[in-house]
């Protein structure tokens, strides 16, 4: 750790990564298989269940790509949503028409979960970091 390079946030905002980034020749694969992509990824997956959950979508979006890591692949990447949005959907409505959750809209500048979804700014993600109670880690 101590020779790793700080950062302000897990992300930056419109960065983005794609399969189109993975290694797609013979070198591009023996040369990144030098790289310990999986263990990395492994270790801060550890850490973000563990004690790091400001993390989260950076891991998510990095473990997408661990079977075929290219040079590019530090940032995110769009997906579309998954065929089961439909269970989703459903289970969620059901909660709410039976009243044992209730729905409540929390305006974008107040959401603290959005630095565990997608890349937010360095003020926006220092803001709920400490509004989730994650004290910031010091060298």
């Amino acid at each position: 750790m101590n020779d790793s390079k700080p950062v302000k946030v897990p992300i930056p905002v419109g960065v983005k990564l794609s399969a189109e980034q993975c290694s797609k020749t013979q070198e591009e694969e023996e040369d990144m298989s030098c790289a310990p992509y999986a263990s990395a990824v492994g270790s801060l997956m550890y850490a973000m269940v563990c004690t790091r959950p400001d993390i989260a979508h950076a891991v998510g979006v990095l473990s997408r790509f661990m079977s075929k890591p290219g040079k590019e692949q530090k940032n995110p990447a769009y997906h579309s949503k998954t065929k089961h949005i439909d269970v989703q959907y459903h289970f969620v409505r059901d909660m709410i028409e039976d009243k044992k959750v209730l729905l409540v809209k929390v305006d974008t500048l107040k959401n603290t979960a959005n630095t565990l979804t997608k890349s937010v700014s360095f003020k926006k993600f220092s803001w709920c970091r400490e509004a989730m109670g994650i004290s910031r880690l010091e060298k």
